[in-house]
């Protein structure tokens, strides 16, 4: 405001082929920029290909449909549309691996280059074109993945030199999950490099992945900014904790790269010693109902303690969070991803929980958890086994597990702060 009158905010176009279409693919590091950056001045106009009826904030939306050729076969093939082909594959419900192994290869060859959105590129920028026509869009950032959103933005800085941000909420023809042929993952890295290219600034999730950025790009200008948490999603009163000693988990638990067997093994003997009261303790897990995980469970005679409840909705799985005991986290187990943060991790931040983190300590997660105080931190079966008997101990001494979260350190990484850290970008 200026002598009562309103000053107009330039606008910032956001390019995120994913803004909040579905369960798998809702990018929340999106949303926090769509509802922040307006207090830091800029009026978001976000081009993206849907967006869920609850999204909602003081900003601008323009969709671009698309024709999704992998959804198309996966419908075909039977199988979840909403959902990676590849973890299909992986978890077995895709009906004969043999089958879906074929319809992954197949779409690779014939429709993976450079991701299954290539055909939105076109469409997309003929509507950015129309955006940016009378001048008032300042500024661009474009996310990814996928990366048909760098290309939708580098063609448009071409016509209208604005300052522009790629991020990477994911690495894209770097990322080591691809499963593209030799001769495709050369053709998208030089893809990327070539998009890349009149970009003024990179931005990324985490310190290892800038660094990884800064070598293939040949770059300095690498920012690291994390993802965050919506400050609304925080208990703004005190909120009644499980009555049992509970350990919850929200999200997929992902047969490669997760192992909750030391949780059920470290259970079992404390159970076993009398050193914990299995009628004290409630484990639930929220989320796919896998025949693999049920016979983890069952087969150590855990099935009174250790409860499967399949998936829940976003809002009912905050709810669960803020009245944990403990939250659990599952480390990869992988050293190519110490890089990168699970999503769960900063909604856990935010129901103000104590966290419990069972996996490597050099990951990126794990120094999360330390640097706020929010995290216990096992590293072996051990310090697993001392971890529950301590907070088992509070619990029954106190009548609950106690939060020490050090709350400034853990507001750096609200959406707030990260939209924050954009904006100081945004101007030349």
């Amino acid at each position: 405001m200026n002598n009562g009158e309103h000053v107009p905010m330039d606008k910032v176009l956001i390019v995120s082929h994913f803004f909040a279409q579905c369960r798998h693919f809702r990018s929340t590091r999106i949303n926090g920029l769509a509802r922040y950056l307006p207090q830091q001045g800029w009026s978001p106009v976000v081009l993206t290909s849907a967006v869920a009826p609850e999204v909602t904030g003081d900003f601008t939306s323009v969709e671009v449909p698309y024709e999704d050729y992998l959804r198309h076969w996966k419908e075909r093939l039977g199988l979840k549309a909403d959902q990676p082909l590849k973890e299909q594959v992986e978890e077995g419900k895709a009906g004969k691996r043999s089958l879906a192994d074929r319809a992954l290869t197949t779409w690779e060859r014939v429709y993976g280059f450079p991701d299954p959105t290539l055909s939105w590129v076109g469409p997309a920028v003929e509507a950015g074109r129309k955006l940016m026509a009378d001048g008032d869009v300042k500024a661009i950032i474009s996310s990814s993945g996928p990366g048909a959103s760098h290309i939708v933005a580098s063609k448009l800085k071409e016509e209208r030199d604005v300052p522009w941000v790629a991020d990477f909420r994911d690495l894209w023809a770097w990322d080591h999950n691809d499963v593209r042929s030799p001769v495709r993952r050369l053709m998208n890295e030089k893809l990327e490099r070539d998009t890349l290219r009149n970009a003024d600034v990179l931005t990324t999730v985490s310190d290892p992945l800038a660094e990884k950025l800064k070598e293939i790009h040949h770059r300095d200008r690498v920012i690291t900014i994390p993802n965050g948490f919506d400050p609304v999603d925080m208990p703004s009163q005190a909120v009644d904790l499980d009555r049992k000693f509970s350990i919850n988990y929200t999200g997929k638990v992902y047969r490669k790269g997760m192992d909750p067997a030391p949780l059920f093994d470290a259970l079992g003997k404390l159970f076993t010693e009398g050193t914990v009261d299995r009628r004290d303790v409630d484990v639930n897990f929220y989320g796919d109902r896998n025949p693999w995980f049920m016979t983890e469970i069952e087969g150590r005679g855990l099935g009174d303690v250790i409860k499967v409840h399949g998936t829940v909705p976003r809002q009912q799985s905050l709810d669960i969070q803020k009245r944990s005991q403990l939250l659990l986290i599952l480390a990869w187990d992988n050293k190519k991803e110490k890089g990168v943060y699970t999503g769960k991790i900063f909604d856990y931040l935010a129901a103000k929980r104590p966290i419990l983190s069972i996996g490597s300590s050099e990951d990126v997660i794990s120094k999360l958890l330390a640097s706020t105080g929010t995290g216990l931190i096992a590293t072996d079966d051990q310090g697993l086994q001392r971890i529950l008997v301590s907070s088992y101990k509070e619990y029954k001494s106190m009548g609950a597990v106690g939060y020490k979260g050090d709350m400034p350190k853990v507001m750096e990484y609200s959406h707030a702060n990260m939209a924050k850290r954009f904006a100081d970008l945004l101007r030349p």
